[in-house]
């Protein structure tokens, strides 16, 4: 008689075959040995299927049962049922499978999927068959059925004000739980939304079954948080930056990768229709040879921790310039050459060390070349991008963007109002989008040390006084 090993019993604990009478078709079963069955509990382990994902070509895992994987003792034979299942081949093709049945050692592994609308997902993958194997939904699912848990790390002001609500709110993304070092913070919040509370991640990860989380910590918080929830297997959605130094950005792009996780940086901008047109009109004006941005506000450089080097990673450049960075990374490329020049001298009654203003010179060899002013000390609040090629100029200020032909005369314009209270919800809709392959990661880990590369030249050339080529860094 073979004796079922259920997706929800604890760890460590051996079976007798009448459990079996409790549980259907879709577990897994092995011959039943003098000494039982175990099973392990696993929880979030990460582990790949070589040479196979849904969808796309890589490396897949699924998630089993509600903690982790069930194995068999010393290798046994295990054979996996599953009954009416649709599922999705490598090429993107649907099937449907009944009654399939698989004999052989269990070797395949997990990865956390989101919940479906039915419930707990209990899946296997049998990478040879390229079935979905279990009672729970298939891979396939509409996204309008798939549901996702999260969990907010980081109760500042930008986990509150913007991505709390965003979760809340969500259709698709259920908040489950939330984590701050400060305990009164997390009270008032726990209270608010009516979930538990953490003052510690390692604890968050270990005692909630998560999707992902959404991190928005101080700078020198992040590079733990992320390092944690890789070693969970949860997938982050994080606030920018990447990481304080290059180092730091290599190092947590290796274990995303080594633990099969996806990570995006929130840019608000990525996902605003005024800066997603620039490259239409960028396209109309000829060839391009000059740019000039600049990014100022007024506000307190000494505040909090963004006014200490060791805990920010730097100032104005790695904090709020980060955007602007992102930016014309994305309009005009990784530049050869860089040049900046930095003060921490604006406001000589407070004490902090982190640069108030920076001005970078970024040319390539194209011949494009151009300016970046960043202050913490400038007032009023200006952003301004402007682009000047050979049939004419684009200008993308805050909440409008414009070209002009040679004579200063506006060809075309789009202006948005209210443009940022939705960014937060469409970068977790995306991200939503991103885990179920419906989207590229345009803001990945990997892609993003391009920026720390950047950052990293910037603060090299300030120190030196001479101009960096950020490419070599990470050649």
């Amino acid at each position: 008689m073979p004796v079922i090993v259920p997706p929800h019993q604890p760890s460590q604990q051996t079976l007798t075959s009448d459990v079996r009478q409790q549980f259907s078709a879709g577990s897994a079963m092995v011959p039943e040995s003098g000494e039982g069955v175990t099973r392990t509990c696993r929880r979030r382990s990460q582990l790949r299927v070589p040479g196979w994902r849904p969808g796309r070509s890589g490396s897949a895992s699924v998630r089993v049962g509600c903690c982790g994987r069930s194995f068999p003792t010393r290798g046994a034979p295990v054979r996996l049922v599953t009954r009416n299942c649709t599922i999705r081949t490598p090429a993107g093709r649907s099937a449907t499978v009944n009654q399939h049945t698989r004999q052989g050692p269990l070797t395949t592994t997990e990865k956390r999927l989101p919940k479906t609308s039915g419930g707990m997902s209990n899946r296997l993958v049998d990478p040879t068959a390229n079935v979905l194997l279990g009672t729970a939904s298939p891979l396939a699912v509409s996204p309008s059925n798939r549901r996702f848990r999260a969990a907010m790390v980081g109760l500042g002001k930008q986990g509150r004000e913007d991505h709390l609500p965003a979760l809340a709110a969500s259709p698709s993304v259920d908040l489950v739980a939330v984590c701050d070092a400060d305990d009164k913070a997390v009270a008032l919040v726990e209270s608010e939304y009516h979930v538990p509370g953490y003052t510690n991640v390692v604890d968050l990860l270990d005692g909630e079954d998560l999707d992902f989380v959404v991190v928005a910590v101080p700078h020198h918080a992040g590079r733990d948080v992320v390092l944690a929830a890789a070693a969970h297997g949860v997938h982050v959605l994080k606030e920018k930056p990447l990481a304080t130094s290059l180092d730091e950005a290599q190092e947590i792009t290796e274990a995303c990768q080594a633990a099969g996780i996806e990570l995006m940086v929130t840019l608000q901008r990525r996902f605003n229709p005024v800066y997603t047109t620039f490259p239409q009109l960028y396209d109309q004006i000829g060839e391009p040879f000059l740019f000039e941005a600049s990014y100022t506000m007024a506000v307190d450089p000494s505040s909090g921790w963004r006014g200490s080097n060791r805990l920010a990673g730097g100032g104005c450049i790695i904090d709020m310039g980060y955007h602007i960075i992102d930016t014309l990374l994305w309009y005009f490329g990784m530049p050869d050459h860089v040049l900046a020049h930095t003060a921490a001298v604006a406001r000589p009654e407070l004490d902090y060390d982190a640069e108030d203003t920076a001005v970078l010179h970024l040319s390539y060899d194209s011949g494009l070349f151009g300016t970046v002013l960043l202050s913490r000390c400038i007032a009023p609040k200006t952003e301004v991008i402007r682009a000047i090629g050979t049939r004419g100029s684009v200008v993308l200020e805050r909440g409008r963007i414009r070209r002009l032909d040679n004579d200063g005369t506006a060809v075309e314009a789009l202006a948005r109002e209210n443009a940022w209270p939705s960014a937060a919800a469409a970068q977790l809709d995306h991200f939503r989008r991103v885990l179920m392959d419906q989207r590229p990661n345009v803001s990945g880990a990997e892609a993003h040390l391009a920026h720390a590369a950047v950052v990293t030249a910037a603060y090299a050339s300030a120190a030196s006084g001479q101009m960096v080529d950020p490419k070599e860094l990470i050649a």
